[in-house]
């Protein structure tokens, strides 16, 4: 069994940050398990609602091409059942998971957000995150 290892990225836009961290919770052969864990914080003077996500979940095998393994359309409404309010320096947090065929992979995606105040739409676009097993690496 491999051990465990975790990747974190930080995403900025429009007064609203985004912390994504994964981690391989389960594996055997050609069946990995990562759950990712979102921290959303609004350092913007009025509320925002997470409006949707999108999502796309690719596995690496040795130096072939990435694969996409699964996705969530742009923008599937809310998060996790939910469209939270997300008040002046508050945070909302969730966790989730995604199965690979590999130990290693990445996931990319984005957050569409909505300003209480005023109405406008804006989006948040994620930096690519590792999904990896302890022990493999990523180049």
């Amino acid at each position: 069994m491999l051990e465990l290892d975790e990747c974190t990225t930080l995403s900025t836009s429009n007064g609203v940050s985004v912390e994504l961290t994964t981690r391989c919770v389960f594996n055997e052969p050609e069946n990995f398990f990562f759950c990712y864990r979102i921290r959303v914080s609004n350092s913007r003077p009025e509320k925002v609602t997470l409006k949707g996500r999108a999502w796309k979940f690719f596995s690496i095998k040795d130096n072939e091409e990435p694969i996409l393994c699964s996705e969530v359309a742009r923008f599937e409404p809310g998060v996790v059942g939910q469209q939270p309010v997300i008040e002046d320096t508050m945070v909302f947090e969730y966790v989730s998971g995604a199965q690979l065929p590999t130990q290693k992979g990445y996931m990319e995606g984005a957050f569409q957000f909505e300003n209480n105040e005023s109405g406008e739409l804006f989006e948040v676009e994620l930096i690519r995150t590792n999904l990896r097993a302890f022990g493999s690496t990523l180049e």
